[in-house]
């Protein structure tokens, strides 16, 4: 069944919630630098990120307990799923939002934007 897979594929959790915890407060002035995706993560962010993987891990368990016959996939949540896939890529693995932010693998990842007037950035959420 499609459903335990497309679970299993996180980026439903990391980026809407990395976007919401770093533009969700956004003044709507243009930035002078770009922030990384994923090594700027904030606490908001990450916390958004947390309890939309646990709600996800939920609805997976109560699919498994409910409906057998549909032979859900078990999902795990996001921290888990990032050390199992970036474990040698993670230089701090004390948590969820060290994880994130010191993945050697999502250094480099900016977030999306727009150039605009003066060398400054606004945020692309159309991208």
């Amino acid at each position: 069944f499609a459903f335990g897979i497309a679970m299993n594929a996180p980026n439903y959790v990391l980026h809407p919630s990395l976007m919401y915890g770093m533009w969700s407060g956004w003044d709507s002035k243009p930035v002078s630098t770009k922030p990384k995706f994923y090594a700027d993560a904030t606490e908001l962010g990450i916390e958004v990120m947390g309890k939309l993987s646990e709600e996800a891990v939920a609805v997976s368990k109560a699919l498994q307990e409910t409906c057998p016959s549909l032979n859900v996939v078990p999902i795990i949540g996001i921290y888990d799923w990032l050390l199992s896939a970036y474990d040698n890529k993670i230089a701090d693995k004390t948590n969820l939002y060290t994880a994130v932010r010191s993945n050697e693998a999502y250094a480099q990842i900016y977030h999306p934007l727009k150039s605009v007037e003066g060398g400054r950035f606004v945020p692309d959420f159309f991208f």
